[in-house]
């Protein structure tokens, strides 16, 4: 597993922790768990929209995982890193 170390502080986190961390706080806060479910969603219905006549649903569920990490991967303010 990865470590991730923050600039600014110093302090760095394994991958696994950042995980807990998350599973943590999509357990806690309803709305935050629905804004992942809404964002999930909407990468595989805008996939789904492009493709569905060109792709198989294989295809097109790769595709939207690869559109929903690509844009949870992307910076604040729609900058990709």
């Amino acid at each position: 597993m990865g470590h991730f170390r923050n600039e600014e502080t110093g302090w760095g986190v394994t991958t696994k922790e950042a995980i807990d961390h998350l599973s943590k706080a999509l357990k806690e806060d309803p709305d935050y768990y629905r804004t992942w479910v809404a964002n999930i969603a909407v990468a595989i219905q805008d996939e789904f929209a492009i493709n569905h006549q060109h792709f198989g649903i294989h295809t097109i569920s790769n595709l939207a995982a690869e559109r929903f990490l690509d844009n949870l991967m992307r910076e604040e303010g729609g900058q990709d890193e």
